[in-house]
């Protein structure tokens, strides 16, 4: 008899051994999981969402940058003029809508006459809130002027005259401290970049020629504006001048303690700088967007600290200037070989711009 599973067969002649195996198989099928259609589908791959939200922040911070571009341009044509800006940009582009439709220029100016009792002034004061500054001296002249220009753009002249009323212009001399101060200011305005500068003042102020004298000590002179020009010419003295946007242009002897700064704008100083009373003086002109423009006399012992961190320096005097990546320095003396060594320093500071060096 053959080993294995015995087979039997019931009265129908069936072999119960072949149901019992297919009773099997039919059990396995109904046990075995059965795959969803669904689930053996690949799935679908994840887009990846960081290179859109990267790309959406750069336009983002591009158009913020485009945006306050506009507002400073727009800014800087309605109040300066004719003032020309670095890289060639001109002052006077119209601007259509301000000061209402189609809007004219009014202008009108005002003159005051300050007696200067002994002709010694000790100090000098000027600030302007909008508009250029012009100081100089003339050897005629007995007493101060003050000169005050003030223009107003509006659509008629009787729109305009509440803002020439309203536009102050205050000089004064104080005997006892024999200090010269001028202020002007503009209603309407904070003097900011996004303010609204349809009216300026314009100053021009005029020193007896023997004035400011303080003695043996320099004269003080305090000059800024927050947007115009300003220009010194025929003084001496230690010179505060700073621009926000401007060109600031001096001419004459400085003393120790001299800064001469515009935020937007150039520089150009044509004088001297004294190197006797202090012999550890610091000079220091700079702007941050612009041109230094520097003449002096081919015999200024003084060490020289240039820098910009774009743009060039060019030397008529014979300095060996450092660049590297767009940018220009030099620290050292500014004649070399000079006996004595130099202990004065004239700094020099550009953000963007050119440093020019001539000999006078």
């Amino acid at each position: 008899m053959a080993r294995g599973k015995s087979r039997s067969h019931d009265v129908y002649g069936y072999d119960d051994a072949y149901d019992d195996d297919y009773d099997e198989y039919e059990d396995e099928r109904y046990r075995r999981p059965r795959t969803r259609a669904s689930a053996r589908r690949r799935p679908r791959r994840r887009r990846r969402t960081w290179p859109i939200l990267l790309l959406g922040c750069l336009g983002g911070i591009l158009l913020v940058v485009v945006a306050i571009a506009v507002l400073i341009f727009v800014a800087v044509n309605r109040t300066v003029g004719t003032m020309p800006l670095p890289g060639g940009i001109p002052g006077s582009v119209p601007v259509p809508g301000i000061g209402g439709n189609n809007p004219s220029t009014f202008t009108k100016t005002d003159v005051q006459l300050l007696p200067i009792p002994g002709g010694t002034i000790a100090q000098v004061q000027v600030h302007n809130q909008i508009g250029n500054i012009t100081l100089n001296t003339d050897p005629s002249a007995q007493q101060v002027t003050v000169t005050a220009l003030k223009t107003v753009k509006a659509a008629s002249q009787s729109v305009a005259q509440p803002d020439f009323n309203h536009m102050q212009v205050q000089s004064a001399f104080d005997q006892t401290t024999k200090t010269l101060t001028v202020s002007a200011s503009v209603p309407n305005s904070s003097g900011s970049l996004l303010g609204s500068h349809n009216d300026t003042i314009d100053l021009t102020i005029v020193l007896p020629a023997s004035s400011p004298d303080n003695g043996n000590s320099p004269v003080p002179l305090d000059i800024e504006t927050s947007v115009g020009n300003i220009q010194v010419t025929g003084l001496n003295g230690v010179m505060t001048v700073k621009d926000d946007i401007g060109n600031v242009t001096v001419q004459g002897q400085l003393f120790d303690g001299s800064h001469l700064e515009t935020g937007t704008g150039n520089v150009t100083f044509n004088g001297s700088l004294d190197t006797t009373l202090n012999p550890q003086a610091n000079y220091k002109f700079q702007c941050e967007v612009g041109n230094l423009n520097v003449t002096l006399p081919a015999t200024t012992n003084v060490t020289l600290d240039a820098n910009t961190n774009v743009g060039n320096i060019k030397s008529a005097f014979p300095i060996n200037v450092q660049s590297s990546d767009g940018s220009a320095s030099y620290y050292g003396p500014l004649l070399p070989n000079a006996s004595p060594a130099p202990t004065v320093t004239l700094v020099l500071d550009v953000s963007s711009g050119n440093i020019g060096l001539q000999k006078d």
